[in-house]
């Protein structure tokens, strides 16, 4: 599982009692140290937590890459964080009330009919000239 090769640093780390035979418990269950349990839970937290470059991220389905699914989430992810932009960062899509969501989605909807049929007669416009 996970080893800590530098063993040179010591920290202190205050603890309920309960929190402390929780982590007794599951650091027997899975043959570790509490050190290594927390410094593993520590790492886990900071890779969750690091800035992520979504550009070169990758979705693996079967084993294998796909090149369309990497592509789709790459692409939600985008329209997620430019969302983000947009509302000042206050509110994010997946924290939306859902009613919030719905009236947002049909705004959405509207608009992308919009520039279709705004699209399609300039398209016919051009044809008739």
């Amino acid at each position: 599982m996970f080893k800590r090769e530098n063993r040179d640093e010591v920290i202190r780390l205050r603890v309920t009692k309960e929190e402390k035979d929780v982590l007794k418990k599951f650091a027997k269950e899975k043959g570790l140290t509490m050190s290594a349990v927390v410094a593993q839970a520590l790492d886990n937290y900071l890779d969750a937590t690091a800035p992520k470059d979504f550009e070169k991220m990758e979705v693996h389905y079967d084993g294998k890459k796909d090149k369309a699914l990497t592509r789709k989430a790459q692409n939600a992810l985008a329209f997620s964080k430019r969302f983000d932009e947009i509302m000042g960062n206050k509110t994010s899509l997946y924290d939306m009330d859902k009613k919030y969501q719905e009236a947002y989605f049909e705004k959405l909807e509207e608009g992308v009919k919009k520039y279709k049929d705004d699209e399609k007669s300039a398209k016919e416009n051009k044809n008739r000239e």
